[in-house]
C-alpha cells in the first residue's frame, strides 16, 4: 500500500495503490478552500470489485475520513 499526497497549483492530489490498483482524487482550491469532485477512496475501492468490508471500513475510517494526519501502518500491515 502507497499513499502519496502532491501539490499543484491551488490544490492537490491524493493517491492511494492498494492491492496493484491506483485510486486518486483530485482536489481544486479557490479563497473559500478545497473541494474534489471524486468518490472517497473506500468507494473507488468497492467500485473495483474489492467488498472486504474491514478493508473499505479500515479506508474510510483512516483516510477518507482523516483530515490531518493518519496512521496506515497498521491498515498496510493488517492488509497488504
Amino acid at each position: 500500500m502507497k499513499y502519496t499526497v502532491e501539490t499543484h497549483g491551488v490544490g492537490y492530489t491524493e493517491t492511494l495503490e492498494f492491492k496493484g490498483k491506483t485510486y486518486k482524487k483530485e482536489y481544486e482550491g479557490d479563497f473559500s478552500g478545497t473541494s474534489t469532485q471524486d468518490k472517497d477512496f473506500w468507494e473507488q475501492i468497492e467500485a473495483s470489485g474489492i467488498d472486504y468490508y474491514e478493508i473499505l471500513d479500515a479506508v474510510k475510517g483512516n483516510i477518507d475520513g482523516s483530515s490531518i494526519g493518519f496512521d496506515i501502518s497498521e491498515l498496510a500491515n493488517e492488509w497488504e
